[in-house]
């Protein structure tokens, strides 16, 4: 984050700079607190729900990230964060009935890094 810079405002920027895609955000369903006692790392990581405006989801940061992919909310994989999938379809149904009753809004995605 830059100083004094919204979470909101960094999610939006980082998309531009990383992935090359304008978002508005919808939600944001999860966060997950990482901690690597082995890396001596600990680190929050939300995950946002958003809609991707304009542009196409491409690796802007090949030398950080192998790949970048976009999922549907109906199509997110297996390995995805086991909190967020749980937040997304386990554990909190009343909070985001949209994602198991309805068909996705066209461009409402989940754009997730593959490291």
């Amino acid at each position: 984050m830059d100083f004094l810079e919204t979470l909101e405002q960094c999610v939006i920027r980082e998309a531009r700079e990383e992935v090359g895609v304008e978002i508005s955000l919808r939600s944001l369903p999860c966060v997950t607190d990482h901690g690597l006692p082995g890396e001596n790392q600990h680190w929050v990581s939300p995950a946002y729900l958003g809609q991707i405006l304009s542009g196409e989801a491409t690796n802007r940061e090949p030398g950080k990230t192998r790949e970048v992919r976009r999922f549907g909310v109906d199509q997110l994989p297996r390995n995805l964060g086991r909190n967020l999938a749980a937040e997304l379809y386990h554990d909190r149904p009343q909070r985001h009935p949209r994602l198991r009753q309805q068909a996705p809004e066209p461009g409402l995605s989940l754009a997730a890094p593959v490291l």
